[in-house]
């Protein structure tokens, strides 16, 4: 509901008296708290009656014994069949978009590979995001390939190591949230420098957001291709391993403007 509780006030019993009867309030205690707390005063003070929460409640309660007489299978089976498999690998690696540039570096031959390690960033996502990595995908296809994994709000020492292994190979750094990190904005100026004085080719991988392609060109990174996955699973580490490989295009087109005009 944030697109309608950050410009109503009492967002929550007016959706109650406009017919709603389940809210998806946030993945904020606080925020849940305070949207239970104003439907209550609002049910004290009869502005909402009783009978009209009863009536949520008894569509509600009816809805759950419908599903719960169903004796469906769940989805685990049908997911795991070797087509669904496919399908979704063919998904992923139909989405891998190249949102600036024109060309990613061929890292079959050697470089670096930057991987910033994912974090859960969201109530939505409710496991900690832990596939596999993009570094141990590359390890697979590009074996003279050197990676380094970085945390995803890096320190002044750990871009200092970072620096001192740039050589004249491609860098490629893949980011991940990165307008949510300030530790990797420092990383991208400082590895673009070092790319600068070396003559290293330099190139990024957005694992999660487009928009952080905006953020990379102010960051040192203007006029370098960026490769978007959208997602940091395994499904969209082993795609995009296979374009830096050089084994696949990356054939997705990026459904929002990622880098502003001119």
């Amino acid at each position: 509901m944030k697109a309608v509780d950050g410009r109503f006030e009492n967002a929550a019993v007016r959706a109650v008296i406009a017919g709603a009867d389940v809210l998806c309030v946030s993945h904020t205690v606080e925020k849940q708290e305070a949207a239970f707390d104003s439907v209550l005063a609002a049910v004290r003070d009869g502005l909402i009656s009783e009978s009209r929460i009863d009536e949520s409640v008894a569509r509600i309660v009816a809805l759950k014994k419908s599903v719960a007489l169903r004796k469906a299978a769940g989805p685990a089976a049908s997911l795991a069949r070797p087509s669904s498999i496919g399908l979704a690998e063919r998904i992923s690696a139909a989405s891998i978009s190249l949102i600036a540039g024109d060309i990613m570096p061929d890292l079959s031959r050697g470089g670096l590979y930057v991987d910033m390690r994912p974090e859960t960033l969201t109530g939505a996502e409710d496991k900690r995001v832990e596939s596999s990595t993009v570094a141990e995908a590359l390890a697979q296809e590009c074996p003279a390939l050197e990676c380094a994994s970085m945390p995803c709000d890096p320190d002044a020492a750990a871009i200092a190591a970072l620096v001192a292994r740039i050589g004249s190979k491609p860098v490629v750094v893949g980011v991940y949230a990165m307008t949510r990190y300030p530790g990797q904005e420092r990383l991208v100026r400082s590895v673009a420098a070092a790319c600068a004085v070396a003559g290293a080719p330099l190139a990024f991988v957005s694992m999660r957001e487009p928009y952080d392609a905006e953020l990379i060109a102010r960051s040192g990174g203007e006029g370098c291709a960026v490769l978007c996955a959208y997602e940091y699973t395994s499904l969209s580490t082993r795609a995009v391993a296979r374009v830096l490989a050089g084994l696949a295009k990356a054939p997705g087109v990026c459904p929002v403007r990622a880098l502003e005009a001119g």
